[in-house]
């Protein structure tokens, strides 16, 4: 039996990025809608290390073969892989932090 526990103070912000944006630092709870249409893209999640419980979503939202990659830091991992790869338009990755490595919580 799963039991759903609704938390109503749970809410996420949602924040659009194209190929053209740099220096871009998500905070926790956002949603990071990524476009790369015009190249491949990267984004880096911060230090896993005193971050327990703290989660980041991050989707591909073009249509491009152009691949978006969420990476770490510090030899980190998600789930046990130093990235985590968004290769289709409407690719999502939900990531939890451990307080030591990240952990994926959802995907697609």
């Amino acid at each position: 039996t799963v039991t759903f526990i609704p938390q109503s103070d749970l809410r996420w912000s949602t924040v659009a990025k194209t190929f053209a944006d740099t220096g871009f630092v998500a905070t926790a709870g956002q949603l990071v809608i990524v476009d790369a249409t015009g190249g491949a893209r990267t984004a880096t999640l911060p230090t896993a290390v005193g971050l327990a419980g703290m989660q980041f979503y991050v989707k591909k939202n073009d249509a491009s073969g152009n691949a978006v990659t969420v990476a770490t830091t510090g030899g980190q991992t998600i789930a046990g892989s130093a990235t985590f790869s968004l290769a289709t338009q409407h690719k999502y990755v939900r990531v939890e932090s451990d307080g030591t490595n990240w952990q994926v919580v959802a995907n697609n």
